[in-house]
């Protein structure tokens, strides 16, 4: 039988570990119950990522989180194979080396197997990694080479500051130019650490960019920030045209009067990673905007779903609990993505409160306008082809404003954490 790949597990201020993969998925997060926990680093979801064992290969993906997740540096946007000596990050802080079996194994000199490092790694448990031993050095070796050093730097001091080699103002200048900070159109705190910025045409996207609040001079990027959340959600790379992120800009203004969402939204943190993730296998941070942009977490009857009645009535459900009415949605919303598909997640944000019948009929609309699958994730082509029209266009623009709002809460001028860190 195949030996197993192998997690290195460093964590800033804690041991390093050894974690054998097991078979099947191991999952990786904050929370308990998953494979391997990071439980002390804030920069990681509490469901961050996931690697897959498909026959002798294992394949990473990120469960769609704040801060994304790397390989060697580069975004993990869909799933990535992982190749020994893959080093993955989670939004900066921790890091997970794979190792394939055949690094597990030291070789002498003569390039024949050794002993493995440590026999119970195909527990489960995590195994702290020893460190290698540095030679032992005496007192006195140590002494004597500490005091010649700080006598050759003393000496060279001297020399230079006696041959005025050494300028003071040119060292001030010189650390002045490189601590000036370098501009950007989106917020650094609140986006995904490794998500880089689209490109925008200068000139061609003035709609696109709106002042921030608080007296600074900065500036967000609407299209930015709404691609930066639709790849979140869709590994399709979503075109907002101007007039769509202009429509989007509309909505932001009210999204960001909301104070007080966050702790409203906190109430429904284990039901939505219950119905949500765990029953229906949904990205958390969809339902999240979704509420959102319906209602801003502003709950009536116990529901901030904001579900028409006929979709309410689900059989053995009782609507007016909290736990009800999430497991409504969340079973809803599941149909919605049987109809379009993950990567057309856009469509299920328009149909959003019709019943899955009319949103097959959508569905039928684009494969009769757009066959071939190659305009529709240019929502405003759609929308100019009479695939979606009215109340539609209007849900996925509430949709991507509360997007944008709740996750650079900072940016507008709130005093509330990004939704994000709930997930």
């Amino acid at each position: 039988m195949a030996q197993r790949g192998t997690l290195i597990v460093s964590q800033p201020g804690r041991k390093t570990l050894r974690v054998e993969l097991p078979d099947g998925t191991t999952s990786i997060g904050r929370a308990h119950g998953n494979t391997v926990r990071l439980k002390y680093d804030r920069n990681v979801s509490r469901h961050h990522a996931e690697i897959r064992q498909r026959d002798e290969e294992y394949w990473l993906s990120d469960l769609t989180t704040r801060n994304g997740t790397t390989v060697n540096d580069s975004l993990v946007v869909s799933e990535q194979k992982l190749v020994n000596g893959d080093l993955i990050c989670f939004g900066g802080a921790s890091t997970i080396e794979f190792c394939l079996p055949e690094k597990q194994e030291d070789k002498d000199t003569n390039g024949a197997p050794g002993k493995k490092e440590d026999e119970s790694a195909n527990s489960l448990d995590a195994v702290v990694v020893t460190e290698p031993q540095q030679p032992r050095r005496t007192f006195a070796t140590t002494m004597l080479g500490l005091v010649g050093g700080l006598a050759v730097i003393a000496l060279i001091g001297g020399i230079l500051f006696a041959t005025g080699r050494v300028s003071r103002k040119e060292s001030q200048k010189h650390v002045a130019e490189k601590e000036e900070p370098t501009p950007s159109p989106l917020s650094s705190s609140d986006e995904d650490v490794a998500t880089p910025s689209p490109t925008v045409e200068s000139g061609s996207r003035e709609d696109n960019i709106i002042e921030t609040p608080s007296g600074t001079d900065s500036k967000f990027n609407i299209e930015a920030g709404a691609q930066i959340l639709a790849a979140k959600i869709s590994t399709k790379n979503y075109k907002f045209d101007p007039e769509f992120t202009a429509l989007i800009n509309v909505y932001v203004n009210e999204y960001k009067s909301s104070p007080g969402y966050y702790s409203r939204a906190r109430k429904y943190r284990d039901v939505i990673d219950k119905e949500f993730l765990n029953v229906q296998g949904l990205p958390p941070v969809f339902a999240y905007v979704m509420a959102m942009s319906r209602t801003k977490f502003v709950e009536s009857n116990d529901d901030v779903w904001d579900l028409p009645g006929p979709i309410r009535k689900g059989e053995g459900v009782n609507p007016t609990e909290t736990s009800g009415t999430t497991k409504i949605a969340a079973s809803y919303i599941r149909g919605l993505w049987d109809v379009f598909g993950k990567e057309g997640f856009i469509y299920a944000v328009a149909c959003y409160g019709m019943p899955l019948d009319e949103a097959g009929k959508i569905q039928q609309q684009l494969e009769l306008k757009d066959p071939n699958a190659q305009g529709r994730y240019d929502f405003w082509k759609m929308k100019s082809m009479g695939v979606v029209k009215g109340e539609q266009i209007e849900r996925v623009a509430r949709f991507f404003a509360a997007g944008i709002v709740m996750e650079n809460p900072q940016q507008f001028g709130l005093n509330e954490p990004p939704l994000s860190t709930l997930y």
